[in-house]
């Protein structure tokens, strides 16, 4: 079985429920006999059409959506590491081309998720399995790699977020600012 929302890929927002022929299955909640329990409502067509080409066009460029996805995370990964006691982790080239995490010393995680936000950018603190804990990493603990002043920043497909480069620039641009911001507020600015 396959859950998807469509407008995760670049599709009109419409949720995707996909089950394998010979799959045995029950939909929850109330039966209504005169949909035999399979459907709750009338499929629209065109809205289905309309997510498979989604889907289609971003199977037929996923080779250089991660391309470019690879060269603006390498730009973040330049960028962060250029900011005083930000250690950037990972491996440099053998990763996920849309992801990059990096931890700041002396920075709270969500301190600096939340004054990113008010200038706009969106970015993630902690773990990714867990993010409703606001808890450090428990991956990166396990690594034995710093997990206080942790940021995770995951770029959507580009069919989703057609500014995303200038976005990543907005982030390299305001990340020395943020992270000295932060540790001010914090009192631990020049530890």
């Amino acid at each position: 079985m396959l859950v998807a929302d469509a407008a995760s890929f670049g599709g009109p927002p419409l949720g995707l429920l996909a089950v394998r022929t010979g799959t045995r299955w029950s939909l929850p909640g109330p039966r209504h006999e005169a949909e035999q329990g399979r459907a709750l409502a009338t499929p629209w067509v065109p809205l289905a059409l309309a997510a498979a080409e989604a889907w289609r066009q971003g199977e037929a460029g996923a080779q250089a959506d991660a391309e470019a996805a690879r060269l603006l995370v390498d730009r973040l990964r330049t960028a962060a590491a250029g900011v005083d006691d930000v250690e950037v982790l990972g491996h440099e080239v053998d990763r996920l081309p849309h992801v990059v995490t990096f931890s700041a010393l002396f920075a709270d995680g969500e301190a600096l998720v939340d004054e990113l936000a008010r200038r706009g950018l969106a970015v993630a603190s902690g773990s990714a399995c867990t993010s409703s804990v606001l808890r450090p990493s428990h991956v990166l603990a396990a690594m034995g790699v710093l997990t206080h002043g942790n940021l995770r920043v995951v770029l959507p497909l580009e069919a989703v977020s057609p500014g995303r480069a200038a976005d990543v620039e907005r982030l390299c641009a305001a990340l020395p600012e943020v992270v000295r911001e932060v540790r001010r507020r914090m009192g631990t600015e020049g530890l």
